[in-house]
């Protein structure tokens, strides 16, 4: 005899709370696994294993304002300003005058230096730090809203103010540092240590840092740790998280730039085409926009949730447990906000247009240019497939514009020695910090350096802020005094730690 209609229901609810209490047993066991687990008590246990003593901490503070006096500005349309180039040299001999008579020194380009000081043992890999030390122009329309001029190198309210000081003379100030620290006190090294200052990073290091890894390359090196700038140590504004992270890249995106080109007959206003070039770019455009490339949460940007998401609040936490059920609901999160959008996708964004000569003549042609990050995974030849497929208008030219078209870069391991002695270093000189690995955004010199190491990271040891961030390139950069005396610790413990 079948079941009643009332007791069919019952069943099937009892059948769907059941359900509703496995499935609920399984996301809260999934993030019940995925917390953090508690700090070990000995983390910051030699916090203040290197001290730097105030006088010499005060000579750091002042020789890196005199640094950020000098414009070394890079220009992608202008011919570098050398004399200032050659000068800021000239200052970094004067300033370490242990590092230039030690370690041999090599002129790249004329303007690039890389710094060679021999270890003890032969078959120990050597150790490779880079740095830039040019910057980006300043704004003229900003000037005025710079609390102290940009090349003042100004030191006041425990900070020191110019462009460059995060992005990137402090990555170059702070490893000389640390190495005239070391010299002075009679270390040394087992392994050897080689430094690379590059001259033009801002407008894509091919005379400099390119040249040096080819350089490197040729003479059949092959490093333990190649670190370079990429990320900081973010003291708060991460997604809930309590304590300060700090943003180590095991990769960075590709870069592309791709002009369109739409071409029309010209001729009078008057008596116009259904759509003109102009209107045929900008429909273009219109349906590259409206087709975002896909989001995916791999490679790097995996590895920097599972890092992360231990530390978050429950319900993030719970999200990124369960990807496997949540994942959507993450990815719509995550596609909000540019920042986090970016870690997930390859980035679409129309930077510059140009087209027609006189209000009253149709434009024989109309140009676009579109900038692509492109995150690991994809590459220059699959965006532009994409560019294609997303457009669908065979009249469209596509090509690509500028020098620069690069793949992203590969991943560097994070169950490694090198990515294990960074991590710990950090814990040391930034007690309760975490170590995330993370796709870097934009670009660097490290990216060149992939031929003689596998293992290249991306991470400047300075505390910023979230808002700080938006200094770096902008207005008002500037790095704290005592942050800079922490940068110049953790060169030298991590130094210490790879020499045992």
């Amino acid at each position: 005899m079948g079941l009643t209609m009332g007791e069919a229901m019952t069943k099937a609810i009892y059948a769907l709370t059941a359900a509703l209490l496995v499935l609920g047993t399984i996301l809260w066991y999934n993030t019940w696994r995925f917390a953090a687990p508690r700090p070990s008590p000995s983390a910051a246990a030699d916090e203040h294993a290197i001290r730097i003593a105030p006088a010499d901490s005060a000579a750091m503070v002042e020789r890196f304002s005199r640094a950020l006096q000098l414009a070394t500005v890079s220009r992608e349309t202008a011919r570098r300003d050398t004399p200032v180039f050659q000068e800021f040299l000239q200052l970094l001999r004067e300033s370490f005058p242990r590092v230039f008579s030690r370690m041999q020194e090599e002129r790249v380009n004329e303007l690039s230096v890389l710094l060679h000081w021999k270890g003890d043992s032969d078959t120990l890999r050597p150790l490779l730090f880079v740095a830039h030390y040019d910057v980006v122009p300043v704004d003229s329309s900003t000037i005025h809203l710079w609390t102290y001029p940009p090349f003042s190198g100004t030191i006041a309210g425990g900070y020191v103010w110019g462009r460059g000081a995060i992005d990137d003379k402090a990555g170059t100030m702070l490893t000389l540092e640390a190495m005239e620290y070391l010299l002075a006190g009679g270390f040394r090294p087992r392994r050897s240590i080689y430094i690379a200052l590059g001259h033009d990073e801002e407008i894509g290091g091919l005379e400099g840092a390119r040249e040096m890894a080819r350089r490197l390359d040729q003479q059949g090196r092959e490093f333990e740790l190649v670190l370079d700038e990429g990320g900081t140590v973010l003291t708060e504004g991460l997604a809930g998280i309590s304590r300060p992270v700090a943003l180590v890249g095991i990769a960075e995106k590709g870069y592309v730039t791709l002009r369109l080109t739409a071409r029309g007959e010209a001729g009078h206003s008057s008596m116009p085409p259904r759509q003109t070039a102009i209107g045929r770019l900008a429909a273009a455009i219109q349906r590259l926009e409206a087709h975002p490339f896909p989001a995916a949460i791999t490679g790097p940007t995996k590895a920097f949730f599972d890092a992360v998401g231990p530390h978050m609040p429950f319900l993030p936490r719970l999200v990124l447990a369960n990807r496997w059920l949540l994942g959507s609901l993450l990815m719509a999160q995550l596609e909000r906000q540019p920042p986090t959008n970016a870690l997930i996708r390859t980035t679409t964004a129309v930077t510059m247009i140009q087209g027609g000569v006189k209000p009253n003549v149709l434009p024989a042609q109309a140009t676009a240019l579109v900038n692509f990050r492109i995150r690991p995974g994809e590459s220059v030849e699959t965006v532009i497939k994409h560019v294609r497929s997303a457009i669908a208008d065979t009249s469209i030219g596509i090509e690509i514009f500028g020098k620069l078209a690069i793949d992203p870069s590969p991943t560097s391991r994070i169950d490694n020695r090198a990515f294990r002695q960074v991590s710990q270093s950090i814990r040391t000189v930034f007690p309760g910090a975490l170590a995330a690995p993370y796709t870097v955004l934009g670009a660097t010199d490290s990216r060149y350096y992939y031929s003689v190491s596998r293992a290249v990271y991306r991470f400047l040891p300075l505390e910023v802020r979230y808002d700080d961030l938006s200094r770096i390139h902008g207005v008002n950069e500037r790095v704290a005094t005592a942050g800079l005396i922490k940068g110049v610790r953790f060169y030298i413990d991590l130094i210490r730690r790879l020499n045992p």
